[in-house]
């Protein structure tokens, strides 16, 4: 079976399914393992930590540095646009991120937080 075959299913706190290419898989370092050490076509995995607003963006963040990986002022851009949010959200994504451990978003976020903690 080739990797490209597998069916890979986040499942978020609140029971909303998202899935998810491979790819996107890679930059979730702590996921990561479990994808390439199974052998059954669909993989479900449960993300009791994080509701389905925020797992949904935390998707979206990574399909777009895996498909842009190369254009790095278009993630530059993005980047930006995606911490433009309320305090609150902003939290959430940190948390997030950390729970799936994607490196590049836990750092923008744990970046924005101390600027609003030093700007207040």
């Amino acid at each position: 079976m080739s990797k490209s075959s597998k069916t890979i299913v986040l499942k978020s706190s609140d029971g909303q399914s998202f899935e998810i290419e491979e790819a996107v898989v890679q930059l979730m370092e702590n996921i990561k393992p479990m994808i390439q050490q199974t052998v059954v076509k669909t993989v479900i995995i449960p993300i009791p930590s994080v509701t389905g607003n925020i797992l949904s963006k935390i998707i979206d963040y990574c399909r777009k540095h895996v498909s842009h990986k190369e254009d790095e002022d278009a993630l530059i851009e993005f980047d930006f646009e995606f911490v433009n949010v309320d305090e609150g959200t902003l939290i959430s994504l940190a948390d997030a991120a950390r729970v799936l451990e994607i490196k590049c978003l836990s750092t923008l976020c744990t970046l924005v937080t101390r600027l609003m903690d030093f700007l207040v």
